[in-house]
């Protein structure tokens, strides 16, 4: 009896079955595309060195971001590294060399000489302007130079937002020049180094966690504020009887975007022109920041107030003739940087 049932009985079932593996072969070939298009998509981890209170950059990165998520690229699998904070130029590059980032966003004043036409973007004593400072890297000339030189610490590098920022100078006495050469130290990084040398002043580079300690202790006497706008929460001016401003060591500030070469030179055309396209986006058009609240609030925060007083003008031309003398030694120092110093009329390179 049951074996006359059970004949029959598979029989019906056969065609549910067929079906029912059908659906799992289905399912499986849809969940493999859906993996194969996931595999497709590149990962790209990026990074900011730009502190999120800082007034110029601190949000550029997530206006890039928008930018590159908005377009119809979809080649990339975008994701905001946490993997920066604490992290200086240097060490951030090294991450980037050993893939563990994949892009950062930073101001290549930290990067010191390496290479040494950073050092175009991260601040020339006195000037040029940044729009002509621009116009030089996006010339066929210096774009080749630009890329010929990055390229040998692996990376592509992309200007990514410009502004006018004078620096300061935070001093817990005054200063009275040249009476004060030779016996002072100070805090400053790039080229205003060498202006600082030739002026008498010996520069002491701090990490950025030492600079408060390293300034209240004197370890060093006088520190160049790069950032008026941050420097006013920091605590600098309440150990300061004076803040020098404008100063000269730069006057302008540039935000570059560093892309590991590998995922560069792996990325697609449209992937490429995405993201060179959001970093002209945001270099069209500068940055402005009015220091003036800043300013106010330095002053009030010292003991006896904080004076906000200009250089006196004997310094500022001693400081000028020591900038011709450094620009002619650094050209001679690191060529790439001289040439790109010397297209740029740059005093004391070009014969009158």
């Amino acid at each position: 009896m049951f074996g006359s049932i059970s004949t029959p009985t598979i029989g019906c079932y056969r065609p549910l079955r067929t079906g029912i593996a059908a659906l799992f072969a289905c399912c499986w070939l849809l969940t493999g595309i859906a993996e194969g298009t996931e595999r497709k998509r590149q990962r790209f981890e990026i990074a900011t060195l730009f502190h999120p209170a800082d007034p110029f950059f601190g949000g550029q990165l997530d206006k890039w971001l928008d930018i590159v998520e908005k377009s119809a690229d979809r080649s990339m699998r975008l994701r905001r590294s946490r993997k920066a904070p604490g992290y200086s130029a240097i060490q951030i590059v090294q991450s980037l060399s050993a893939g563990s980032i994949d892009a950062v966003l930073l101001d290549p004043v930290g990067l010191g000489y390496r290479p040494e036409i950073a050092q175009l973007f991260g601040g020339i004593p006195f000037g040029p302007s940044t729009s002509k400072i621009i116009d030089w890297a996006e010339s066929a000339t210096g774009s080749d130079m630009v890329n010929d030189e990055f390229r040998q610490i692996g990376v592509k590098a992309l200007l990514c937002g410009h502004g006018r920022r004078p620096s300061g100078v935070f001093s817990r006495d005054e200063f009275v020049w040249p009476e004060s050469s030779g016996s002072l130290t100070i805090h400053s990084q790039g080229i205003a180094n060498n202006v600082y040398e030739n002026l008498g002043i010996f520069p002491r580079l701090l990490p950025a966690g030492d600079l408060y300690m390293g300034y209240a202790s004197g370890v060093v006497d006088l520190l160049v504020s790069l950032n008026p706008m941050m420097d006013a929460r920091t605590g600098f001016a309440q150990l300061s009887r004076y803040f020098y401003f404008p100063s000269w060591e730069r006057t302008s500030t540039f935000a570059v975007l560093l892309v590991r070469l590998r995922t560069w030179d792996s990325m697609s055309d449209d992937s490429r022109r995405v993201m060179a396209g959001a970093c002209q986006s945001l270099n069209n058009k500068p940055v402005s920041v009015d220091p003036a609240i800043a300013l106010s609030s330095i002053a009030e925060q010292g003991a006896n107030n904080t004076v906000v007083v200009p250089w006196p003008s004997v310094y500022l031309k001693a400081a000028k003739q020591a900038w011709v003398k450094s620009a002619s030694e650094l050209a001679a120092r690191y060529p790439v940087l001289g040439q790109a110093l010397e297209a740029l009329d740059v005093p004391g390179l070009n014969p009158e």
